[in-house]
């Protein structure tokens, strides 16, 4: 289950870099769950050529990921964010509710 996510994030950062029919495979496969049985015949192509664009897909993906890193400094900065709302909570109310805007403010500007 991990892994089906951590492709549909990368498809969700880095989708338009694939090619129209990788891009489509791909999403009916992680994010709208078909089989490649289903998925071949919804396209008029065969299992295997589903299979392999999937992979071709998947690797491509994944090798952006690790040239570039968004995704991981995606992950980053949302821990720290988490700790810095953990953090603000430990605040007097006054500062509290500063600290809460301040990071309602962040999450708007995403």
């Amino acid at each position: 289950m991990q892994k089906d996510f951590k492709i549909a994030v990368l498809l969700d950062c880095y989708g338009e870099l694939l090619t129209t029919k990788q891009r489509t495979v791909i999403d009916l496969y992680y994010n709208h769950d078909l089989s490649l049985a289903e998925i071949a015949e919804n396209l008029c192509v065969t299992r295997q050529a589903v299979r392999d664009a999937i992979m071709h897909a998947q690797i491509q993906l994944v090798e952006t990921e690790e040239k570039l890193g968004f995704v991981k400094r995606l992950e980053q900065i949302d821990s720290a964010l988490h700790l810095i709302r953990s953090a603000a909570e430990q605040l007097p109310d006054s500062q509290q509710k500063k600290c809460i805007l301040a990071l309602a403010n962040l999450n708007k500007e995403e």
